[in-house]
């Protein structure tokens, strides 16, 4: 839960990177406001914990590389192919 609220209400703000990459990212930071969690079960908070620990200080760019070293998108991007949900179960990134 706490990192529910530490990484994952976050709004947009362009900052430039001087990390190899010439161009403006587009970094999510939190926004100071409260939401009403109460929607989410005590299971799809420990998912949200879990995706917000693992790519919560990555920007956009870091999560697209790590996409596509997974075997899922490896399989599919060739043709276009659209992965399948069971396949997400197998993602090396979390």
């Amino acid at each position: 839960m706490d990192n529910l609220n530490k990484f994952c209400i976050f709004a947009p703000k362009l900052k430039n990177r001087d990390d190899n990459e010439r161009r403006s990212t587009e970094i999510f930071e939190p926004v100071s406001r409260e939401d009403d969690i109460s929607v989410f079960s005590d299971d799809d908070i420990k998912i949200l914990d879990t995706v917000c620990s693992s790519f919560g200080s990555k920007t956009s760019c870091e999560i697209s590389r790590m996409s596509h070293e997974e075997k899922a998108w490896i399989a599919h991007h060739t043709n276009h192919e659209r992965i399948l949900f069971s396949e997400a179960f197998s993602i090396k990134a979390i």
